[in-house]
Parts: C-alpha cells; structure tokens; sequence
C-alpha cells in the first residue's frame, strides 16, 4: 500500500512542495538583504532533480511550494504568485535544458554529468 501511495503523483506533488517549502525557509534564514534575497537556495537544485527524475508533471508541487514559503515572508499576493511562477518556470526550463541540451544523464554515469 505504501509503495502504491508514493507512485501517485499527487502524493509525490505535495511532497516536494514540503520540501521545497521546508528548504525555503531554511534559505529564507540566511537571508542577506530584507526577507527574500539569499545566495543559498536548495529548492531550485530539489526542484529541478526531481523534475528530472520523476517528470515535468510535478510542476505544481514547486508552484504550491514556492507560493506559500514567499506568502509567509510577508509579501504582496501579486509578487508571491510571481515568484512562484518564475521559480516553477526555472525549475521546468533547467530540467528540459539538462536533458535535451546537455545530454544530462540521471544516473551520473559519465564526469561530465557529475560536474
């Protein structure tokens, strides 16, 4: 049952918008300038990993996830779903690049995959 459940693509969606949220407010800490602006940013590389792993079809998760962790830093509605709609965009864009472009192989089996 377990395994059935985490093959459901809502499930895995909700997922990595937990974990992107989670790993937001880890990057919102070290803020450096007010409550948005950070050089440390794990989502977008989560993001972008599990699209490539599991398919484009978990872009909601990223959208969900980013929408709420810029809704609680206290920003215009407007500005949160736009930030959620660039971070999502980035994620997709990046993955399609990595593996139509690149030739990136998921399973890291050549150097120039892992650099």
């Amino acid at each position: 049952m377990k395994k059935r459940l985490l093959k459901d693509n809502r499930v895995r969606a909700g997922l990595l918008a937990l974990v992107y949220f989670v790993t937001a407010q880890l990057g919102l800490s070290l803020a450096l300038l007010g409550h948005s602006v950070t050089v440390f940013w794990p989502p977008s590389g989560i993001s972008i990993a599990v699209l490539l792993l599991y398919g484009y079809r978990l872009w909601p998760g990223i959208f969900i996830g980013s929408f709420f962790s810029n809704l609680v830093s206290g920003l215009p509605i407007l500005a949160v779903t736009g930030m959620a709609g660039a971070g999502t965009l980035e994620a997709l864009l990046g993955a399609y690049l990595l593996s139509q472009h690149a030739r990136f192989s998921v399973g890291l089996n050549e150097a120039r995959d892992i650099f």
